[in-house]
């Protein structure tokens, strides 16, 4: 095909229109995209009504228009009208048939057409490094490449013809580092001559391992620009080469933003409904930890080493939790050919339940049942501090406002003063009995103390009955008074 091609270049480029009309560099890029095919005679190149997306050309032969089944125009190499390309309009105006046997031009429009917007873009610049021992047909290998990729030629014409001719040339030579692995983000990069290598220190105090190997058209250095972050690999020239290289502010204006699309997340539920697959590119501990059911985990760090394994047929709809990861991943992926659109704002998830440790749980548990049990088990609690609880209540009930009458407060202070007495007995009588058993088992010690424990408990009871006597004099007296 590339003899084929060679064949009819003077052709193409004296002859055909717009092609004749630019640069050499882009006469060149435009031959290394275009194909020549063949067609016998009576077989028809495309149809009426429909659309095809590609540019033809008549290098040798002719080629009837036809509209309704008439044939309208005939176009024959070599005449005025075989210098532009056939039946441009889309969907197409006419049918066209073979002739005789014919030889054409095939181009995809869309890459033609860029390439023409890219006239007048300083493309003088690029190239001509006589230092740098490069092979002068790579200077428009880079262009070729960079203009088959599809997330490039989605770009707006005039961010493309911007982009050529913001691109400075710089030379290199072989074995100096283009950039360094922790060093800033500063610039973007594309091989227009030489071939790289990128190296990569895995673990602190590791040499560095060769993970890759890069030529003309390819292009690096965007990950640090998209993420704020440092370089994440060193380049290094392997040959004398060119590289091309943009701005980081120039970069995101017209490469990264237009060629990005977000969605709201509903939309992006419906492309997946019909078929799409989210992509959840934060750590796995954060995928661990909560998820869009159903999504597959491809965490950013390492999203470049798991580009060949999606399928280009698949909608991927990339996702974080503000869209900052999910906008790079998403870029990465279009670079690579694939359908990619991310979460406008990222996915929220509701707050999760924090699951409960088992060893946590039955140490609470076992509290639990501690708790109930000393509940249930009869009191030790010492009779003085029966008596303070006693009088702490006692107290409480006299601070606490109340509605009731007069009378009504001295019949509750007689009968709390009964429910005293009586408890009293009751406690007096259980010590009593207490002593006599421990007075049986000789145990003067024990004896002693319980003798004093009644003395405080005695003098505790007096106080409090003291209390309450004074409560009803002062109540006895108000009722008098009455």
């Amino acid at each position: 095909m590339a003899g084929q091609i060679q064949a009819y270049k003077e052709k193409i480029i004296t002859e055909l229109l717009p092609i004749s009309e630019i640069e050499e560099k882009l006469q060149n890029a435009i031959i290394a995209i275009a194909k020549v095919v063949q067609y016998d005679a009576g077989k028809f190149i495309f149809h009426e009504g429909k659309r095809d997306n590609y540019a033809y050309y008549v290098l040798k032969g002719s080629v009837e228009l036809i509209s309704n089944s008439v044939v309208e125009y005939t176009v024959v190499d070599g005449n005025e009208n075989a210098k532009n390309a056939i039946a441009k309009l889309q969907p197409r105006q006419f049918s066209a048939r073979a002739k005789s046997v014919v030889t054409m031009l095939q181009i995809k429009k869309i890459d033609m057409d860029r390439l023409v917007a890219c006239q007048g873009a300083q493309l003088d610049s690029i190239g001509s490094h006589g230092g740098s021992d490069t092979d002068p047909d790579e200077s428009t290998d880079w262009m070729t490449k960079m203009l088959q990729l599809d997330w490039f030629v989605q770009l707006p014409m005039e961010n493309i013809q911007q982009l050529f001719g913001l691109l400075e040339s710089v030379p290199f030579k072989a074995g100096s580092i283009v950039m360094k692995q922790g060093d800033p983000g500063e610039d973007y990069f594309v091989i227009q001559a030489g071939v790289c290598e990128v190296l990569r220190v895995q673990n602190a105090g590791e040499k560095p391992k060769r993970i890759a190997e890069l030529s003309a058209g390819d292009h690096f250095g965007e990950e640090a620009l998209l993420t704020n972050s440092t370089r994440n690999a060193t380049i290094r020239m392997l040959t004398n080469g060119v590289l091309m290289k943009l701005s980081k502010e120039n970069f995101l204006r017209l490469m990264y933003k237009p060629s990005l699309e977000s969605i709201p997340y509903d939309k992006a539920k419906e492309i997946v409904a019909a078929g799409g697959k989210f992509v959840d590119v934060r750590s796995s501990k954060e995928y661990q930890l909560e998820h869009v059911d159903g999504s597959t985990n491809i965490p950013l760090r390492i999203i470049r080493m798991q580009l060949d394994s999606l399928d280009a047929g698949i909608s991927y709809i990339t996702y974080c939790e503000d869209g900052n990861q999910s906008s790079v991943a998403a870029f990465l992926m279009m670079q690579h050919g694939l359908q990619v659109s991310y979460v406008k704002g990222g996915v929220n998830f509701p707050p999760k339940k924090v699951t409960e440790d088992p060893e946590e749980k039955q140490k609470a548990q076992k509290a639990q049942i501690n708790a109930k049990q000393t509940l249930d088990t009869p009191s030790k609690v010492t009779t003085t501090q029966k008596a303070q609880k006693a009088q702490i209540n006692a107290k409480q009930t006299l601070d606490t406002p109340s509605k009731v009458t007069t009378t009504q407060k001295t019949q509750t202070a007689q009968t709390i003063l009964q429910k005293i007495e009586s408890k009293h007995a009751t406690l007096e009588k259980a010590i009593l009995v207490q002593m006599e058993k421990f007075l049986q088992e000789q145990n003067q010690a024990i004896m002693k103390k319980m003798e004093k424990l009644l003395e405080q408990y005695q003098a505790q009871f007096e106080k409090l009955k003291s209390a309450y006597q004074t409560v009803l004099e002062a109540e006895s007296k108000k009722t008098n008074k009455k």
